[in-house]
């Protein structure tokens, strides 16, 4: 069965709007007042490059600080420590867990497979 339906036409069109037309809609709108300021913030960049330079002024300063008493790491000597960290741990979870199996198969019996 068909039914009669009312279709509203489009209200668009494809000219641009005048200017009159324009500053309508722009004083409409919802956000009107907000986005017309103009802020021109301080960005994340020139902080960071700020305390950047008010780190090297005071360390220049004071020559007995943190950072100038202490000799900078080589890339080789980073590396040997992290691999020596990294073995220590490897060793230790496995003797951890060879004790672990050792303790709860005496307690549970296991090993007896035959």
């Amino acid at each position: 069965m068909v039914e009669r339906a009312l279709v509203c036409p489009p209200r668009s069109r494809l000219t641009p709007l005048s200017t009159e037309e324009r500053a309508a809609a722009i004083r409409g709108s919802v956000l009107f007042g907000h986005y017309e300021k103009t802020v021109d913030r301080e960005s994340a960049y020139e902080k960071l490059k700020a305390r950047a330079e008010q780190q090297e002024t005071n360390e220049a300063a004071s020559p007995s600080g943190r950072g100038r008493s202490a000799q900078p790491q080589s890339e080789t000597s980073k590396m040997i420590s992290a691999m020596t960290k990294s073995a220590a741990h490897a060793i230790g979870s496995q003797i951890g867990r060879q004790i672990i199996r050792g303790v709860l198969g005496s307690l549970f019996g296991g090993g007896k497979r035959r």
